[in-house]
C-alpha cells in the first residue's frame, strides 16, 4: 500500500522541507589560505579548485508556517567528517534573515550563525540581492539578466552536510544535512553583474569576503526549488542533537 502524504512527512528526517522557494545567488573563488585559517577552528579543510576556495553567496524568498521571510547566506566548500567518514559539504560562514524571530529560533534552536537584516530578492530584468543592518547596505549584488542572454539550464539535486562554525569554548563540531534541489539558470557573472560588500571592519560579515579577496564569477537563479534540512546534530566531547526530530 502507498505511503499518504502524512505517512511521508512522519518518515522525512527533515524538520523543514520548503518547495516554491526563489532563489538569486553569485558563486565564485576567494584566497585559499585565508578561509583556511577562517575554518580551522571548525577542523574542515576549504576544497581547494585552481588554487582558490570555492565561495557561494545565496538568497532565498519562502515561508515556513506561514510566515514569509527572505535570508541570505554565505558558504564555502569544505572536506570534514561527519560519523567517522570523510565527507564534502558546505560551511556555513554566516547568514542573515528578516524575520527577527525566525534568526533567534535558528541560533538557539539550531546552533546556527544567523543574524537579523533586511534582506531583499528582486527578479526583475535587472535581478538584485541587497542586505542591510542598522541602515546601512552590507551587501548589494545586481546582474543584467536581459542583457546577459538565456543562460545555462540544468537540474541540480544537491544532499550533503552543512558544517557549523564552533562556538567559542565549546569541541562540539556541529553540523546538519540540507537538500537543495531545482532546475537552475546560470550565467558568467561578468560583463553584466555588479557587486558591492561593506568592508566595515565592525560588521566582519560578510567584510570576510572582502578580506579573502572574493571574486564573483557566476550568477545562479532557481525559481521554483526545494529546501529542506535536519535538525542540527553534534559530535565530539558527546553526542547531542538541537532542533525537533518531526
Amino acid at each position: 500500500m502507498a505511503d499518504t502524504g502524512e505517512d511521508a512527512r512522519r518518515l522525512s528526517p527533515f524538520v523543514a522541507d520548503l518547495r516554491g522557494v526563489l532563489e538569486l545567488g553569485i558563486e565564485g573563488s576567494a584566497d585559499l589560505d585565508a578561509w583556511r585559517a577562517r575554518t580551522a577552528p571548525r577542523g574542515v579543510e576549504p576544497i581547494a579548485s585552481g588554487g582558490r576556495a570555492r565561495v557561494a553567496i545565496h538568497a532565498i524568498s519562502s515561508r515556513f508556517g506561514g510566515t514569509a521571510f527572505r535570508e541570505l547566506v554565505v558558504g564555502v566548500e569544505v572536506r570534514g567528517e561527519v560519523e567517522g567518514a570523510v565527507v564534502d559539504g558546505i560551511y556555513l560562514d554566516c547568514a542573515f534573515n528578516s524575520s527577527r524571530m525566525f534568526a533567534l529560533l535558528e541560533r538557539w534552536c539550531f546552533a546556527t550563525p544567523y543574524r537579523h537584516a533586511l534582506v531583499e530578492l528582486d527578479t526583475g530584468p535587472r535581478a538584485r540581492i541587497r542586505v542591510a543592518t542598522a541602515n546601512v547596505d552590507r551587501f548589494t549584488a545586481d546582474f543584467d539578466r536581459d542583457a546577459a542572454g538565456p543562460g545555462t539550464l540544468a537540474a541540480v539535486d544537491w544532499d550533503g552536510p552543512i558544517f557549523l562554525p564552533a562556538e567559542a569554548g565549546s569541541r562540539k563540531r556541529r553540523w546538519f544535512r540540507a537538500k537543495i534541489a531545482g532546475e537552475t539558470r546560470s550565467w558568467e557573472f561578468e560583463p553584466h553583474g555588479r557587486l558591492s560588500i561593506s568592508a566595515e571592519p565592525a560588521q566582519p560579515e560578510p567584510a570576510c569576503l572582502v578580506a579573502s579577496g572574493f571574486r564573483a564569477e557566476r550568477f545562479v537563479e532557481r525559481l521554483d526549488a526545494r529546501h529542506a534540512r535536519t535538525k542540527t546534530f553534534a559530535e565530539g566531547a558527546g553526542l547531542e542533537s538541537k532542533g525537533r526530530a518531526g
